[in-house]
């Protein structure tokens, strides 16, 4: 990255990885966007994780967890991954695939964060998208041609650029293709304590920010205890979703992180079972 220092201060070269999350947000702009600021106890879900590590050696992602149970949650309300087609159609889509940002360190370019699909998150174990998700930590920022498009992506015209981001926005197999169904984003990683973390805009119907963990007093069996509290930002697209649906996809989605679900099973493995079906209970 080339800079050029003057006088009390220094220049230095926009990241060209950051040119397509810029166009992104560009053409998201004006979407009418719901937020949900929720604290979920998650208590009994880092227990289980550690019982976990403590028993067999082996650490498990605590997002491949969160991911895990939003595709649960999403698999029942169908409606939180739906896309408009036209004025007159919405195109719900079978499969839970969750976009997720995974920074990496690159020669050139230094810490960036890159996206990662983790596709038919319904239909896998947690252990399976705890590798899944390591295994694109391991590949690093992409493949020769991969870094090529990459590179050359920040040269082209403007007006080429946009004409992407408009079919990508408006052709829903075309975004389920290239970037999933849903956006879910981690920061509660790079800090400490109880935080929130918002995004203004999102080209996706649904968005989760996974924000930081604190400690919060709660009443358990009548006792005061000190509870491990996650802040959690659930984002839906109010053009597609009404406030009722997803308050509903909230509670379910509350409800599966503060049981743990799927990490008592097996350690994990009986995740993928029970999320690739549609009732209304937690296994």
């Amino acid at each position: 990255m080339s800079a050029e220092r003057s006088q009390g201060y220094e220049v230095v070269q926009f990241p060209w990885l950051r040119v397509p999350v810029v166009d992104s947000l560009r053409a998201a702009r004006g979407k009418p966007m719901m937020h949900a600021l929720v604290e979920v106890d998650v208590t009994r879900a880092r227990e289980l994780l550690s019982e976990h590590k403590r028993r067999t050696g082996e650490t498990r992602s605590f997002t491949a967890f969160i991911i895990a149970c939003t595709a649960r949650a999403v698999s029942e309300h169908r409606d939180m991954q739906a896309y408009r087609q036209g004025r007159r159609h919405l195109i719900f889509f079978d499969d839970v695939d969750v976009c997720m940002n995974i920074e990496h360190e690159g020669r050139q370019t230094g810490k960036q964060a890159t996206p990662h699909v983790v596709r038919g998150a319904n239909r896998k174990t947690l252990r399976e998208i705890h590798r899944d998700i390591r295994a694109a930590q391991t590949a690093g920022i992409g493949g020769v041609w991969a870094m090529r498009g990459r590179r050359l992506y920040p040269h082209l015209p403007r007006l080429l650029r946009a004409a992407f981001w408009w079919a990508f926005n408006r052709f829903p197999r075309l975004k389920q293709r290239i970037g999933g169904t849903l956006l879910l984003t981690s920061v509660g990683m790079f800090g400490r304590g109880a935080a929130w973390g918002i995004t203004p805009v999102s080209d996706y119907t649904l968005t989760i920010v996974v924000g930081g963990i604190g400690e919060r007093p709660a009443l358990v069996d009548g006792q005061l205890d000190a509870r491990q509290v996650l802040c959690l930002t659930v984002s839906a697209d109010h053009n597609v979703v009404d406030g009722a649906p997803m308050a509903r996809f909230v509670q379910r989605l509350v409800d599966l992180i503060e049981s743990g679900y799927g990490l008592d099973e097996a350690g994990g493995d009986g995740a993928g079972t029970a999320v690739g079906t549609l009732s209304g209970t937690t296994t």
